[in-house]
């Protein structure tokens, strides 16, 4: 069985499992990849040499396209990842400016409650100096 023939039966495969989620980017490659072999097949019984270079030159193009559609995909989840980043650092400047304010009034309270045990303690003062 020719290399090519093995490769496409395993992704074929791989294309039918139920744990593969991209089915339909596979079967547009294999459907592809069927095309290419065909001419390949075709071509190579007019001038093998050069069609051998064409079949090549297809094949690194499809990893290209791959890769790119790769790069693509982590761009933009880079870009989601910005956008979260973002919204947590706004998110976390408005639980700052609420931990400020509540920093604020518990050392307003403080010094309120200070104020008052002062004034208890000079009431006191007052209330024992009148017996």
């Amino acid at each position: 069985m020719p290399k090519i023939t093995k490769s496409l039966n395993q992704i074929s495969k791989l294309a039918n499992s139920k744990n593969y989620t991209n089915r339909s980017k596979l079967n547009f490659r294999i459907l592809t990849f069927n095309k290419v072999s065909q001419k390949l097949d075709e071509s190579l019984k007019s001038d093998p040499d050069q069609e051998a270079k064409k079949f090549q030159i297809q094949l690194i193009e499809e990893e290209l396209d791959d890769q790119l559609d790769d790069i693509i995909k982590i761009s933009q989840n880079v870009t989601d990842l910005n956008s979260m980043m973002k919204i947590m650092e706004v998110e976390t400047q408005k639980g700052q400016e609420t931990i400020n304010i509540i920093e604020e009034n518990v050392t307003h309270a403080d010094n309120k409650a200070k104020e008052g045990v002062d004034n208890l303690l000079a009431a006191r003062r007052i209330q024992r100096g009148k017996k």
